[in-house]
């Protein structure tokens, strides 16, 4: 968890970063509006996955399950739309 990143935006929003370091190097602030706002950037760390995996994954996956195609002479590379649309779902859970 980015407790620097964190930090630096809750400054930003004029909130308390005074606080420790518990066991399990876990941070507590003293403040409770502080700490609802780490829970929650936590949470939503672990909830959302990484865009840059997500993109190096669909690209692997497009190298993989890609063919070429030739028309009026020149290369196309081409992947079945359903296909990728089924990939998409998997990776983010959205109805693609």
């Amino acid at each position: 968890m980015d407790i620097k990143g964190f930090k630096a935006w809750a400054e930003s929003k004029k909130l308390s970063t005074d606080g420790e370091t518990g066991r399990n190097y876990s941070y507590t602030f003293y403040d409770s509006k502080t700490q609802a706002a780490w829970d929650a950037w936590q949470a939503k760390a672990q909830a959302v996955p990484e865009v840059i995996t997500i993109g190096n994954e669909l690209q692997s996956w497009v190298a993989v399950w890609s063919f070429r195609a030739k028309n009026d002479g020149e290369d196309y590379v081409v992947v079945d739309a359903n296909l990728l649309a089924e990939k998409i779902e998997k990776l983010t859970g959205a109805n693609a």
